[in-house]
């Protein structure tokens, strides 16, 4: 499914996800996944990689992946990815991309950026939407695609910094520097005491 605007966006911790005018938002399945835990950890870290080298390959344009799921331009972001799944084991993975938005919400003005007219090359919004399904519906989780896995720790926003986690599930704050993520997705922290832990879910900031 396509539509180039949402009324009731939604992202990740059930956020509210703003979805305006001239967005590129993509809803699809990307199959039954049950009982296959590692798999549904790696996919949405491959889907961002997916999107980021879409950018790089469509628009000329250089972008970041804040682990675990935002695709970052000019220290903005530029896309958001969603992954959940249904009672029955299907994957539904939602691709939100900042396009040919004309003016965010003031609350997210110095936090979001659109990318038309930021490359020479500008295609149709249309276009975009089409060829972004396309190359997203090649996904290949990071454990499965070697490839995949190197660009994401390639472009991978504060990797070799110094950072802090915020764990979701008991609000502990971790620190240490972030070595990248490994095939299932999870990012690997270096704490100060010298172990490297594996998270698969949390708030990243950097020093």
């Amino acid at each position: 499914m396509i539509a180039f605007s949402q009324t009731k966006g939604r992202g990740r911790l059930n956020r509210s996800f703003e979805s305006p005018h001239g967005g590129v938002y993509i809803s699809f399945c990307y199959g039954n996944i049950r009982g296959k835990e590692k798999e549904i950890l790696s996919v949405m870290p491959s889907v961002a990689a997916v999107v980021s080298m879409f950018i790089k390959n469509k628009l000329g344009i250089d972008t970041r992946i804040k682990w675990p799921n935002d695709v970052i331009y000019n220290n903005k972001k530029c896309s958001g990815i969603l992954c959940e799944q249904t009672k029955t084991g299907d994957l539904i993975v939602g691709v939100g991309l900042n396009y040919k938005i004309d003016k965010f919400d003031s609350s997210l003005s110095d936090k979001a950026i659109s990318l038309f007219n930021t490359s020479s090359s500008c295609p149709p919004i249309e276009q975009i939407a089409a060829d972004l399904l396309n190359a997203l519906r090649e996904v290949q989780p990071l454990i499965n695609n070697r490839a995949l896995f190197e660009y994401y720790n390639s472009v991978l926003l504060y990797k070799g910094s110094n950072v802090s986690l915020k764990t979701i599930y008991n609000n502990q704050i971790v620190e240490g520097q972030c070595l990248g993520v490994n095939e299932n997705g999870e990012l690997l922290i270096e704490t100060f005491d010298s172990s490297i832990k594996s998270y698969n879910v949390g708030e990243l900031t950097s020093h």
